[in-house]
């Protein structure tokens, strides 16, 4: 009896066929593919200008995974109730537009964020915001720079601090003070962990700032990318968007910024010598059949 019963459930079971979930849909999506128009001054402390040339020039368009995307906008959610807390205590969070006014800021993702340029306009900076009325200088104000980050981050920078820990943030409020005209920043870092906090005041290093300035202004003027920074088997290379352009030699992207014609203008603009006209932003992208190869012919 037993065993009948067992024959009979076994030919009753249907096997559930593997379809799409709406978790692997979710999973599937791709984000990115359309690289900045402007040499960020957030990562103008990157150690490879090789790497920023090709970023600027988009030599590799690369996109991210919904779980990348995710990590990125959940940095956002912490910015909020960290501005609300810093105004509870008597602080003034804001930006000056482009007429000298300060407009409050919340830490909304949809708020309008200050943004000021260097090369005609080829290079931009964009920071969280300007704080005054800090308990350990209350009339000085500050540039407002606030990063979120994981455990294995956030102790390090506690134990050693912004500029050794992470090199790249402490270039990147530098290069903001230079182009604000402020000498001090303030850095807030945020444990998604654990929610703890971690504040510094930093100095402005006028020296420095202006070497990153530089820099900068020579990755922009530059025709031809950088000398290899790093060897093939660098760590850091394994992870770069540009590893197969850089050391594989496989060919560019084809767009205008890849294309021997194209030429730089006032006001962060592109033009084509080729055909002697401006280019927009989304023909940048999509280049023509004219395309010549704009480097290493």
């Amino acid at each position: 009896m037993v065993k009948l019963l067992s024959t009979e459930i076994k030919n009753k079971m249907v096997m559930i066929p593997i379809v799409e979930t709406t978790l692997s849909a979710v999973e599937a999506l791709e984000f990115g593919g359309k690289p900045r128009t402007y040499l960020g001054m957030s990562g103008i402390g990157e150690e490879c200008s090789r790497k920023l040339w090709y970023n600027f020039h988009w030599a590799s368009i690369k996109t991210h995974t919904a779980k990348t995307e995710r990590t990125f906008n959940a940095g956002h959610l912490f910015e909020a109730p960290l501005i609300k807390q810093l105004k509870l205590i008597g602080c003034e969070v804001f930006r000056v537009d482009a007429d000298g006014n300060e407009i409050e800021l919340f830490g909304n993702p949809e708020e309008e964020q200050e943004e000021f340029s260097d090369v005609t306009g080829h290079s931009l900076g964009h920071c969280d915001g300007r704080i005054r009325g800090l308990i350990e200088a209350p009339k000085t104000v500050h540039t407002l720079e606030i990063k979120t980050m994981a455990q294995k981050y956030f102790t390090p920078l506690v134990k050693k601090g912004v500029e050794e820990s992470n090199p790249s943030y402490y270039a990147q409020m530098q290069r903001y003070m230079l182009a604000q005209g402020l000498k001090r920043a303030f850095f807030a870092a945020i444990n998604k962990n654990t929610s703890e906090l971690h504040f510094e005041r930093i100095n402005l290093d006028k020296d420095f700032a202006e070497r990153l300035q530089e820099k900068g202004t020579h990755i922009i003027l530059s025709e031809e990318p950088n000398e290899k920074e790093f060897a093939k088997d660098f760590f850091k290379c394994t992870w770069c968007d540009h590893k197969e352009v850089c050391h594989e030699f496989e060919e560019p992207e084809k767009n205008c910024r890849t294309c021997e014609y194209s030429d730089l203008e006032m006001e962060g603009k592109w033009s084509c010598s080729k055909k002697g006209k401006q280019i927009p932003e989304g023909l940048q992208r999509k280049g023509c059949n004219q395309y010549v190869k704009g480097w290493g012919l």
